[in-house]
């Protein structure tokens, strides 16, 4: 008798009859407005697919309940079979497990009514939250023991995609069921549910847990597939690093940030020959690369090519910026006894070490240094420093909103500072404690003697 009505939706319609319940319209939202504009909507085809399952649970054969989907209304026949064809297998495999475990009454947190139907418990639709303890609360609050997390909840509440991760335990949630094909897990509610795991107060874990949950729902994703490399990269573990790379590269071979990645972990393995291989691609894609010349440069230098590498690098000697890279190449043109090579990246190494009073460094600033009666004092700063700091200082400090309220507090002084190398011009600044702006106040302006 099903089969006969949902073989004539259309037709049915037509003569003033609707044969699907009320109820399940209404929870799948497709409302009579729909059924006169013959709307073919994801409402309708979960609608359907969930009328199929129905008559599955009441032994009716498979191939009889595609029957009237065919013929339902003509132009959903192909959305709605398709829906029915990938209906997930998952749902009732859980359904059989949950069976047994469940009590009367116990209500499941899901996206979709599948599970909560075939498994005999009352429905509770995925709350609009965005953290473990606001979704705890709402467990608690409507007494839910169940939560089911599957492509749908993690494509429309992606801050819990992590859940998808078996490896990510959060305390107060059991696993119960972990599908094999499409990814889903079933977890038990516990009263420890709510309590933030340990894991994540770590970023590195917290990004990693979220990767995984991502992989387990798309796992050609080079992008997906790249993070996890570059996450297990840097926890150590290049064994694995090394795998999610290798299928990154497999899907995405012309991905500048692929190869660099595959450069860095081999010489991580110390494998500089396959590291070289893997940045010179990076160099083929991007000839003006400064990473990949500089990665190549160390590939080179460590697998014993000494003056190889000195030549890769010193086309890029002033725009390096790395510390250890810039006194690498120093040592290098010294052992070699290229003096106007090591003179060079001594020079740059000077520069980009030289102290700056950067956003950083006014909030990690200590102590004032006092000169002079009131306890004004004075710095001596290079003058795109100055500029730097009257342009930031209001968004650094609180208390100060507006620019006026720093350019009150600022005498600028016109001597030069012959004290320091002619090259750079040089503006001293005295900053007054007398002055109203509660900027001397904050701890943030703690400025160091130099």
């Amino acid at each position: 008798q099903l089969a006969n009505f949902w073989q004539d939706v259309a037709r049915d319609f037509d003569i003033g009859r609707i044969y699907l319940p009320r109820e399940d319209c209404e929870r799948f939202g497709y409302r009579r407005e729909d059924f006169d504009a013959r709307v073919s909507s994801p409402a309708f085809i979960e609608l359907m697919t969930f009328e199929v399952g129905r008559a599955r649970k009441f032994w009716l054969k498979p191939a009889l309940a595609l029957v009237p989907l065919a013929l339902a209304l003509g132009d959903m026949k192909k959305d709605v079979s398709d829906s029915i064809g990938a209906m997930p297998t998952e749902v009732l495999e859980c359904a059989r497990l949950v069976m047994p475990l469940a009590h009367r009454g116990d209500r499941l947190i899901a996206r979709k009514a599948h599970l909560a139907y075939y498994s005999g418990l009352d429905m509770l639709m995925f709350p609009r939250t965005r953290t473990l303890p606001e979704l705890a609360q709402f467990a608690r609050k409507q007494r839910a023991r169940w939560l089911y997390i599957s492509q749908p909840e993690a494509s429309t509440r992606p801050e819990y995609i992590f859940l998808l991760d078996t490896t990510a335990d959060v305390p107060g949630l059991t696993r119960r069921f972990v599908s094999s094909g499409h990814p889903a897990v079933l977890y038990e509610i516990g009263p420890e549910f709510g309590t933030l795991p340990d894991w994540m107060s770590n970023d590195t874990l917290v990004l990693l847990h979220r990767d995984r949950g991502m992989l387990a729902l798309a796992p050609s994703n080079p992008y997906t597939l790249y993070s996890l490399g570059k996450l297990e990269h840097a926890r150590g573990r290049l064994l694995e690093a090394g795998r999610y790379l290798a299928r990154a590269e497999e899907l995405s071979p012309r991905n500048l940030r692929i190869l660099m990645a595959l450069g860095d972990l081999e010489l991580s393995a110390g494998r500089p020959l396959e590291a070289a291989e893997h940045f010179q691609g990076a160099e083929a894609l991007e000839p003006g690369s400064l990473d990949a010349r500089i990665g190549r440069g160390w590939a080179t230098l460590l697998a014993g090519k000494s003056r190889e590498a000195a030549e890769i690098w010193r086309p890029v000697v002033q725009s390096a910026s790395q510390v250890s890279v810039l006194k690498s190449m120093a040592q290098l043109y010294h052992a070699l006894g290229d003096s106007a090579a090591e003179r060079a990246a001594q020079l740059r190494l000077a520069e980009v070490t030289r102290p700056r009073l950067g956003r950083g460094a006014l909030r990690e600033m200590k102590t004032p240094h006092r000169a002079g009666p009131g306890g004004a004092f004075r710095l001596c700063l290079a003058n795109e420093d100055y500029r730097y700091i009257l342009r930031t200082l209001p968004h650094v400090v609180p208390g100060v909103g507006v620019m006026h309220d720093v350019m009150s507090m600022v005498e600028l002084n016109s001597t030069p500072a012959t004290a320091h190398p002619a090259s750079r011009s040089y503006t001293y600044i005295t900053l007054s404690p007398q002055c109203t702006s509660p900027v001397m106040s904050t701890p943030a302006m703690e400025l160091s003697a130099e």
